[in-house]
């Protein structure tokens, strides 16, 4: 993926000049497009590199703080403004604030400069990054997929190149976006922009992944040295409960997979000791990615998980008749679920809170926001519909299973 920021590294870029929206040279480069028109939203299709020279256009205050609006409207990368007494004599403080409020990189240049060698130096830098992402992606693919042959050299190498050898953990990702899918005709932008701004979340909490775009999922390999197995679990949940609180219009579901093993001897293996090496990795990999994507599954609207976290239900993934599944359900917690329906109620979340809560009534009603009383009604009304007693052992574990299972195969709500 190629940002803002890389573009200041090019030749062409050397004499322009970046006079606001600092905090936008990480948004994502798709195109370079000249601006000869007095509205650019109808074409912008997001990572926009708008060049604009002001020639045949009446420039105003208003005008340049129009065009700054739209292009940041419609997800630009940046804009660069030719610089000229007669055209664009300077940019206002006005523009220079709205840019800055937009996070939108806005650069002056000289007149002099060549557009066609601007353009030109863009296209090759964005077409090169897009060959080498199609063969990370391809290779990856073929890597999780178990379709890795470790006898080819070529793919020692790829193993060497993106640091696949030390101890990782796979992580997967389902978006949906709904509505936004047609948004404006822009869907295939919109969720390209989601999953970058996702891989920049990843990015600022772990100093290396891996990642593979497909459709609407997204897989992220990524590094974790000697970091436990909780703190990896928490920073990865950090990340997803942020990102959903800022796009909280979006479906989305996380697995996490389990830790791979550290690889043992990987930096000096060789020969017959490095194939040991690579086809240990291959398996940690791919048991990692498959956990993770049943992880997936298990998430019915919304949320995380830890692989681990699924304990025994996970044997529950294998078992292919889903009517014996809801069928388990129904013999334990169908009367409550039936009287909620009926009445309007949330008597299998009381349920649901007071077997995790370890059957103590007073810490449920805290955690339910309701007095005590009403708790102990609450529960004799549920031993009444399930005909009862929540203070028998092997009864609560046989119900709470039930909520469980419910929960993770069942509820769509």
């Amino acid at each position: 993926m190629i940002y803002v920021k890389d573009l200041l590294k090019l030749k062409s870029f050397k004499e322009f000049k970046l006079v606001s929206g600092e905090s936008g040279l990480n948004r994502s480069v798709s195109w370079p497009n000249i601006a000869q028109t007095t509205s650019i939203s109808e074409w912008l299709v997001g990572g926009d590199v708008i060049l604009m020279t002001g020639v045949g256009l009446e420039i105003s205050e208003e005008f340049l703080t129009n065009i700054v609006v739209e292009a940041a409207q419609g997800q630009a990368a940046c804009i660069i403004m030719l610089l000229h007494p007669k055209h664009i004599k300077s940019i206002p403080d006005s523009v220079i604030k709205v840019a800055s409020d937009r996070h939108l990189a806005l650069f002056t240049a000289p007149w002099e400069t060549k557009l066609f060698e601007v353009i030109g130096s863009i296209s090759m830098v964005v077409a090169n990054d897009r060959l080498e992402e199609r063969m990370h992606n391809e290779f990856l693919e073929r890597l999780l997929a178990g379709e890795i042959n470790i006898e080819d050299p070529l793919y020692v190498k790829y193993f060497e190149k993106y640091n696949l050898l030390d101890r990782k953990v796979v992580v997967t990702i389902k978006y949906d976006f709904k509505g936004k899918s047609s948004k404006n005709g822009k869907g295939v932008y919109y969720s390209e922009r989601i999953m970058t701004e996702m891989m920049q979340s990843f990015m600022g909490y772990f100093e290396e992944i891996n990642y593979l775009n497909k459709y609407n999922r997204q897989t992220f390999i990524i590094s974790v040295s000697d970091m436990n197995e909780k703190k990896i679990v928490d920073t990865i949940k950090t990340i997803y409960y942020t990102f959903n609180k800022q796009f909280a219009d979006i479906q989305m579901q996380m697995g996490i997979g389990k830790v791979t093993h550290k690889v043992k001897n990987g930096d000096c293996a060789s020969g017959e000791n490095m194939k040991e090496v690579l086809e240990h990795q291959s398996q940690e990999l791919m048991k990692s990615y498959q956990q993770a994507k049943t992880t997936v599954k298990a998430i019915q609207k919304k949320g995380v998980f830890y692989y681990k976290e699924l304990g025994i239900y996970q044997l529950l993934f294998y078992i292919d008749d889903k009517e014996r599944i809801n069928e388990f359900v129904e013999n334990y917690i169908f009367p409550v679920m039936e009287y909620d329906r009926r009445y309007n109620q949330s008597l299998l979340d009381t349920l649901r809170e007071y077997l995790e809560n370890g059957l103590n009534v007073t810490q449920t009603a805290q955690s339910l926001y309701i007095h005590r009383n009403t708790m102990i009604k609450r529960i004799e009304k549920i031993e009444e519909l399930l005909e009862c007693s929540l203070k028998d052992a092997d009864t609560c574990n046989q119900i709470f299973n039930a909520v469980k299972i419910y929960d993770l195969f069942l509820n769509s709500n």
